[in-house]
Parts: C-alpha cells; sequence; structure tokens
C-alpha cells in the first residue's frame, strides 16, 4: 500500500500557525490536501501531527475533513513517520511537506510510478536541485524507514525524517527523478517557511485559484515569470539575504539584517576600483587564493570532485577555483553578491536539509557567525561520511599580538561575534566527532608578509610609538583542516 504522510505542526520556529493560515477562504492545509488528493498513485493519505498541545487543533481539523491521522513525537520525525506507516499498514512510504501549497500531483505520481518500477529504496525529486523549491516529494520503502527508525543516532537524523536514508548510499539504493522542459527552474521558491513566502503564495492564488481546477505548475511559472519581468531581482528566483543565510546562521532577522548593513552593494563594488593601490589589493588576493587552494588538495582529495559549499562565497572568486568536477554551492549575506555568484555557475538557492557536502568552507567568516559552534555542529551533519571541513583566514587568539593588543588586524571593526583560536578550534571540533588533520600558519608565505617592516611596526606599536598601525604577524591567522568520520 502507498501512503502519503504529511507531518504537520503549528508551532512552527519561522512562521508558527502557517498550516492553517487563511489562503482563499480556506486553511493552507487544506489547499495542500486538496492537491494530493489528486495524485492517481497514493492509497491513502495520513496527516501525521505532533503530540503536543499546540497541535491539538490539527487534530480537529483532521477529523472535520475527514482526514485520517497519527499523534506522534514533535521533534522525533523518524519515530512519527515510522509509528504513522506501521499503524496504516504502507509497504511505500511518500513524504511530502504541509508547508508546500503548490504540491503538484502529477509530479507525485511521476516520483511514485517510477520508485515503484524500480528496485530502488528511495526515491526523490530532491537528491539533484532541478525542479521549483516547493514541490519535494520524496518515496520510499517501509523496510527503509523502519531501518532508518532503528539505527538513527544523531540528533539531526532524527530531526528530519528521511537523512538517514539518503546519506548512505552504501547502505540504500538511491533514485533521481530530475525535471524537464519547462519543470527545470530550481530558481523559483515557491515553498512557504517566512511572512514573505506566505505574501507570495498567497499572491499566486488570488490571480490563479479557481475552486473547479487545480493551478498548475506551469501557470505558476508564467505567473511568476511574468511578475519578475519589471523587477531587477525577484524574490522568488533568488532567496532573500535574510532568509537563505539565517537558514545556516540559525539567527533572528535583527542580527541578519544588521550583517547586511556592514555589506552594503558598495562594499562588493568597491573591491573593483581601478586605482593602483586596489589593482594590488585583488592581485593579493587572488595569490592567496593560489596558496588556500593548494592547501585543501593538500589535506583533501580534490580531483574526485563532488559538492562544496562556500560560507560567505561573495561574488565567488574561492569556488571558482574549483573544477568542473566539482558542484558550486554557496551562501551569503548580500543579495548582491549572490546574484553576482549565481551568474558565475554558483547555485545559491537550495535547501541545508537536502545537501550532502564532500567539503564545506569558511574562508575569513566563522568569526561573524554569531553562534558559531553550533554550525561547526551542523556542518558535521551536512558532511557526507569523510567530508572535509576547511578554515580559511581565520583569526587566532592564541597569536602573540592578539595576546599583548587584544586585537587583530582582522578584526578592526563591530562585524566580529568571537574571536576563535587554534586550540578552541580543534577542541570544538574534536568534541563534535571530527578528525583535525592539520593547522596552517600561512604568515610567511603570504603576499602580506614583510618579516622585517613587520617586526620593526610589531616593537613601534609596541612602544606606542603607532599605536593604530595594523601590523601582519605570526600565527595571527590560521587555517584549520578537519574530516568527518567515515562511519
Amino acid at each position: 500500500m502507498v501512503i502519503a504522510i504529511i507531518q504537520a505542526r503549528m508551532n512552527s520556529t519561522r512562521l508558527p500557525g502557517k498550516v492553517l493560515m487563511e489562503l482563499e477562504g480556506k486553511p493552507f492545509l487544506w489547499h495542500v490536501l486538496e492537491r494530493i488528493k489528486n495524485a492517481k498513485k497514493i492509497d491513502k493519505i495520513v496527516l501525521a501531527i505532533a503530540d503536543n498541545k499546540e497541535s491539538d487543533v490539527l487534530e480537529i481539523f483532521a477529523k472535520n475533513n475527514n482526514i485520517q491521522y497519527f499523534r506522534g513525537s514533535e521533534t522525533n520525525l523518524v519515530e512519527r513517520y515510522y509509528l504513522a506507516a506501521q499503524k496504516f499498514g504502507a509497504n511505500v512510504v511518500v513524504r511530502i511537506p504541509s508547508d508546500n501549497a503548490l504540491t503538484d500531483p502529477k509530479i507525485i505520481d511521476i516520483v511514485i510510478e517510477k520508485h515503484l518500477n524500480s528496485d530502488a529504496d528511495y526515491t526523490s525529486n530532491i537528491l539533484e536541485e532541478t525542479f521549483p523549491v516547493g514541490l519535494h516529494t520524496e518515496v520510499f520503502n517501509f523496510d527503509a524507514l523502519e531501518k532508518a527508525y532503528k539505527n538513527a543516532s544523531d540528533e539531526y537524523e532524527k530531526e528530519h525524517a528521511t537523512p538517514y536514508i539518503y546519506r548512505r548510499p552504501e547502505m540504500f539504493k538511491l533514485q533521481s527523478v530530475v525535471a524537464e522542459g519547462k519543470l527545470r527552474r530550481p530558481d523559483i521558491r515557491i515553498t512557504t517557511d517566512t511572512e514573505e513566502d506566505l505574501k507570495l503564495i498567497r499572491e499566486v492564488y488570488k490571480n490563479l485559484y479557481n475552486p473547479e481546477k487545480l493551478i498548475s505548475i506551469d501557470e505558476v511559472i508564467d505567473f511568476l515569470d511574468k511578475k519578475n519581468s519589471t523587477s531587477s531581482l525577484p524574490e522568488f528566483l533568488l532567496k532573500k539575504p535574510e532568509e537563505s543565510f539565517r537558514n545556516f546562521l540559525g539567527a533572528s532577522k535583527e542580527t541578519i539584517l544588521r550583517l547586511q548593513e556592514l555589506y552594503p552593494r558598495e562594499y562588493f563594488e568597491n573591491e573593483k576600483s581601478v586605482s593602483n593601490e586596489e589593482r594590488e589589493i585583488v592581485e593579493k588576493r587572488k595569490k592567496m587564493y593560489m596558496q588556500e587552494f593548494a592547501h585543501i588538495k593538500k589535506y583533501f582529495d580534490v580531483e574526485k570532485g563532488g559538492n562544496v559549499l562556500d560560507i560567505g562565497c561573495g561574488e565567488g572568486g574561492f569556488l571558482s577555483l574549483f573544477g568542473a568536477n566539482w558542484k558550486k554551492y554557496g551562501v551569503d549575506i548580500s543579495g548582491y553578491a549572490l546574484e553576482v555568484a549565481k551568474k558565475n555557475g554558483v547555485i545559491v538557492d537550495f535547501e541545508f536539509e537536502y545537501k550532502l557536502f564532500d567539503l564545506i568552507i569558511f574562508r575569513g567568516t566563522i568569526q561573524h557567525i554569531p553562534d558559531p559552534i553550533s554550525r561547526i555542529e551542523k556542518c558535521y551533519y551536512w558532511l557526507k561520511p569523510g567530508g572535509g571541513l576547511a578554515f580559511l583566514v581565520t583569526p587566532n587568539a592564541n597569536s602573540v599580538y592578539y595576546k599583548m593588543f587584544n586585537t587583530l588586524p582582522l578584526l578592526s571593526d563591530f562585524r566580529n561575534f568571537f574571536v576563535p583560536s587554534d586550540i578552541m578550534l580543534k577542541r570544538i571540533l574534536k568534541n563534535f566527532g571530527y578528525k583535525v588533520k592539520g593547522i596552517e600558519y600561512p604568515y610567511l608565505r603570504t603576499p602580506y608578509a614583510s618579516p622585517v617592516k613587520d617586526l620593526f611596526n610589531f616593537i613601534l606599536k609596541f612602544l606606542r610609538i603607532k599605536k593604530n598601525i595594523k601590523v601582519p604577524f605570526y600565527k595571527n591567522i590560521m587555517e584549520v583542516y578537519a574530516e568527518k568520520s567515515q562511519r
């Protein structure tokens, strides 16, 4: 039996109560379910409701709309799915998010049919981002779900129903469904995580909804393309920086807006100045890129390719060093930078939950993150077994310069939330199960180093003759390379 299980709760972190918010005179969730009911290859629909008081209203909704339901753990989704599937006798489970009001029954049927006609354990349209974001469909065998239920140990794999399965291609046979033709629009975002998302979905429904027939995805794409024709940077094509980066940072909107103020469009445009001084800075940065990339090749197998994520990718300059055998992903605080990065071949619109990376890079960014320790932990979940984590151009509090002056040239403004050290970072990484492969102090090999001049200026600063001078110095910056365990 093919059973669609739709998870739902009222206390969503980013948009609480969204599943029952009004959409063209009906609850949001009503529209989701009506669209799923039109899928021909689903035998039964079950609403998997979080077992908390806030979500009691969803049980009432299910009863009033003759929808079968199951109450289960709020935080352990693997358990909720497994027990729901077990109770209703599922052989094959279809997972469809409850926040996708434009989920498409035809696409659901395509994914189910491909799964049933194969020997795959798991089939989805999310392993490769080719469909608009908001059409996610995952289909998997009950046996695979049971293994996930019995063996998932880390919190991330419990909180998200399917990572245990798709993260283990050596254990499960995975199958991908890719979009073709007009549907191949991974740049379009039609899911609902935020107030801005809901506003867009309401606009789509207001213009296209007809109670007599379902809105087609072709209509949605046409409508959004037309809407975009007079806009320079469409809301639905490129995730707003405060959303795409917040997904990674786990920071408040206020923090995101503060960071955006520090990195306006002018910050990036000024880097393109044609003055001799600026040209020299650009050339030095390119040399730094090459040196850092050589170290990445020293610690990781760059030739095999894979998925690489740059946290704070800017316009994609560093990612350009990776060859065609790498899929390049980036997040940044600046919408302008992301727009340029996208033109440079960087994938900037994707869901962290569904991505397996071979390498994640923090290049001069870990100190800008409000809660760096939790983000390092998250990276462990997003990396494949054996995947690499690299911290480049990272300030080091365990340096003579910092210990004497309580600052570093790299910390010259208030963009920084904390100051890491080599000892601290090494300890954090080991605590989360990483193996530290190496630490580099690249000062002497950088194009910024002038050892004799720097030592002289260091003495002048120490004697307070030149108090405000910024001096490059040994161990001021570090590079830390780590690897996730192979298990």
